[in-house]
């Protein structure tokens, strides 16, 4: 639920402004103007270190061990800082001793003074060289080089001469530290990078003790910044300041300020003024609410989306995932995480409960459809019998047994057998043919696929046609774009010589539905032109470009039929190679094929679930780019 929220202006003595602002962050529901218009989100240094130790502590395992005389927070934020810094000092000395050492170590070990000594005794100077591995040098290559090794497809060469020697494709190499004395300092170095990794561990055992600190630094300084922003009146006597307040919590106003010497009155919004969006919500609407943040926050005109956000969500995650076999991994996960974090904050109760419900719409829909890990049924078997798209595989074939029409006589062309078989089950059941020693049931299979587009369709009819609906206030010609799709959805079988799911359940007759189809339509579009011209005036008459955009957004929602049919195929896919290889691999194949699934499901599920809230759905209903009430108030321990 989206509050209305009211500009205040408040005032009052300077003697109750303590008493004010921290009664008000005890409360949280006010939230203050900065009079400037600009409030900096920067937080103080202090602050901003501790936070920085308690994201490095919270990487390392708790530790018990004495970590030494610890007096205050600041103390132990200033230890954890210093010891990361000297970590990373260390860390980039063993990365350059590192390379030092396997740029070097071709050559050998030997001592530099016995190599000056004898430079100074020869008046000669020894070079280093690498160059590329060739098995056939040129003829113009240096001849004085001697050939030390070959590593990594690269040649070490030295040479004793008194010049520098350059030659294309030769690169020298500097050796300022012998070999030895190298591996000595990185001996060194890994034990003061152990040294300083286990002395920065016992300090995670002052993490909690930090989050504490953090907490009162954090509430202390949004206190004094609410402060910093009144206006003192009469030589400092009064002061006043402006702040946002949800309208449904004026009684509390009145109770929170009684006995305090300060008032308040409702003033003028202005126009430039940057109106917060409170909003309310508890259960599955908190859940909603969380998925709404994830792209935008709704301004003050919208309706609060949180709850058919969630629910379509679910819905639409469902029917992508299309397997009640991978639902119910989904729901032993969501119990897993319930019964495994003891005390969850809001956010990862929401995130939990949302896993659970996700779960129980998978197996719903799952069952519904008669999809178990990719599992092929026959018609007859328990799962297809008390399905739902059983039932309307066979109410179709009734249908087409009844009218004898063009789809039944190209699956006679198809299966020959089924001529002369009237029982619609008995249609379904006989309409196979044999593939590789397997019965594959094609009208069962054309069927349900079918049925399970149209039902994607269906759902982004349904799904638009309410956020237009939502949205009446501002759009009159919503009512007209809803008739519309509707009609659109009895005539257009007519053209694709199709039969719907209204057709074969006995709703309406094809020729009824053409007709009424084509009606709606007309009124429909007429319609909506019509109230958008006398809404908007002659900038209604583009209405009739909303007509493309609704077609493309209802046929967007095939997207659940394609990703729904890609999960089974996948699975389809796994268990026939498991069934292929043998039980050992073929067993482990269809394991990490059905995980593989499932993540994939998830990913796919999750964006375009969201994708058709987000993109098709709110751009009907909502208007967005609204800033969240951000009242002062005090930050609790967990």
């Amino acid at each position: 639920m989206i509050n209305k929220v009211g500009k205040y202006l408040f005032y009052g003595i300077q003697e109750s402004i303590d008493a004010f602002f921290a009664k008000a962050q005890s409360e949280g529901f006010i939230e203050f103007i900065n009079p400037d218009g600009v409030r900096s989100k920067e937080l103080p240094k202090h602050i901003s270190e501790t936070i920085t130790a308690i994201n490095l502590l919270k990487k390392l395992p708790k530790s018990d061990e004495y970590c030494g005389d610890v007096v205050s927070p600041n103390e132990v934020v200033e230890e954890v800082l210093t010891l990361r810094k000297t970590l990373e000092t260390l860390d980039e000395e063993y990365r350059l001793v590192h390379l030092e050492i396997a740029k070097i170590q071709p050559f050998g070990d030997f001592s530099l003074d016995d190599i000056r000594e004898l430079e100074e005794m020869t008046g000669r100077r020894m070079h280093f060289y690498t160059a590329k591995h060739e098995a056939n040098r040129p003829e113009d290559f240096p001849q004085d080089l001697i050939l030390i090794t070959t590593d990594h497809d690269l040649d070490y060469f030295i040479s004793f001469s008194e010049q520098k020697i350059d030659h294309h494709g030769l690169n020298e190499v500097h050796i300022l530290q012998s070999l030895s004395r190298l591996k000595q300092n990185l001996e060194s170095i890994t034990a003061n990078r152990k040294h300083a990794r286990k002395k920065l561990k016992s300090f995670a055992v002052y993490l909690g003790y930090l989050r504490k600190s953090l907490i009162d630094e954090l509430n202390l300084f949004h206190l004094h910044r609410a402060k910093g922003e009144v206006t003192e009146r009469l030589d400092s006597i009064l002061f006043s300041i402006e702040a946002w307040v949800p309208k449904k919590h004026l009684n509390r106003l009145n109770e929170m300020i009684e006995g305090m010497g300060i008032e308040y009155e409702e003033i003028a919004i202005e126009e430039g003024d940057s109106v917060p969006t409170s909003m309310d919500n508890t259960g599955v609407a908190a859940i909603g609410e969380d998925l709404v943040h994830i792209y935008d926050t709704p301004s003050i005109n919208d309706a609060d989306p949180s709850r058919w956000v969630f629910w379509s969500f679910a819905v639409f995650f469902a029917v992508i995932i299309a397997d009640a076999g991978y639902g119910f991994i989904y729901l032993l996960l969501g119990l897993f995480l319930k019964w495994r974090v003891k005390k969850p904050s809001m956010m990862v109760k929401n995130l939990i409960n949302l896993v659970l419900t996700l779960a129980t719409c998978c197996i719903i829909w799952g069952v519904l459809i008669s999809s178990y890990f990719g599992l092929n049924f026959s018609p007859t078997s328990t799962p297809m019998e008390f399905s739902l798209i059983g039932f309307l595989v066979e109410k179709k074939a009734e249908y087409h047994l009844a009218h004898l029409d063009g789809t039944y006589r190209e699956w006679l062309k198809l299966i020959p057998k089924l001529e002369g078989v009237t029982n619609p089950a008995e249609f379904v059941k006989e309409g196979f043919i044999i593939k590789e020693g397997k019965r594959e049931y094609l009208v069962l299979k054309s069927f349900s696929d079918s049925i399970l587009l149209e039902i994607s369709l269906i759902i982004g009819m349904f799904h638009v046609s309410l956020g237009l609906l939502r949205n009446l206030r501002k759009h009159w010609a919503g009512i007209g774009w809803v008739v519309a799709i509707f009609g659109g959805y009895l005539y257009c079988p007519k053209v694709l010589d199709a039969t719907t799911i209204a057709n074969f359940i006995g709703i309406v007759t094809p020729p009824y539905s053409y007709e009424l189809g084509m009606q709606m339509l007309g009124v429909g579009v007429g319609g909506a032109i019509i109230l958008s011209f006398i809404q908007n005036r002659l900038g209604g008459l583009g209405e009739i470009v909303k007509s493309i955009e609704l077609f493309a957004d209802v046929l967007s929602y095939l997207r659940l039929y394609a990703l729904g049919l890609a999960a089974v195929i996948l699975a389809e896919t796994f268990n026939s190679m498991g069934e292929m290889l043998g039980f050992a691999i073929g067993f482990l194949v269809i394991i990490v094929g059905h995980c593989t699934n499932m993540v994939l499901g998830i990913m796919g599920g999750v964006i375009h679930g969201l994708r058709l809230n987000f993109l098709e759905w709110y751009h009907h209903c909502f208007e967005g780019g609204g800033r969240l009430f951000a009242p002062l108030r005090k930050i609790n321990y967990d």
